[in-house]
């Protein structure tokens, strides 16, 4: 590893530790200091500090701009979160875009939120996609074990209604 990805690696767990122990206003500094010179999980964090309201005014703006800067750096879980922000402003169709993005690099998470998003419609088609979607979901390895147990009752609910 590069000594700049040390230094930035080292950065970000440092800031990492200062958010758990409740220093938002020194971890939010050295998330800033790590994303500004490229730190993917850094411009993530910061992402979610304003996607969130975390510490400061919730500005979505703001957290697409930094979830957009690491989805540039091929990052799949800012990809999800971009979905997230579209889903959550009601832009169903960015949401799609943006959650089949994170799905080409495998997130299982994503896979579970356009199946959710599909459930939504409630007609024929809708409901195909999302059972190709949770099936997805529970095929990946790289998701968390909340939404394994959430897609398995999505879809479980899905063939009851066959």
């Amino acid at each position: 590893m590069a000594l700049k990805e040390t230094k930035l690696r080292n950065m970000f767990d440092e800031a990492d530790r200062l958010w758990d122990a409740g220093k938002l206003e020194e971890a939010f500094n050295l998330f800033l200091v790590a994303a500004k010179q490229g730190d993917t999980s850094a411009q993530i964090s910061l992402g979610y500090f304003f996607d969130t309201g975390i510490h400061l005014k919730k500005d979505t703006k703001k957290a697409l701009y930094w979830y957009k800067k690491a989805a540039r750096n091929k990052s799949a879980a800012a990809c999800s979160n971009i979905g997230t922000v579209y889903r959550d402003v009601g832009n169903v169709e960015r949401a799609r875009f943006w959650f089949l993005k994170a799905i080409e690099s495998n997130d299982g998470d994503a896979a579970l939120e356009l199946g959710k998003l599909y459930l939504e419609s409630q007609n024929k088609k809708g409901l195909l996609q999302a059972s190709k979607y949770l099936r997805l979901a529970l095929r990946s390895k790289n998701i968390t074990q909340d939404s394994v147990e959430e897609a398995k009752l999505l879809l479980e609910g899905l063939q009851k209604t066959k």
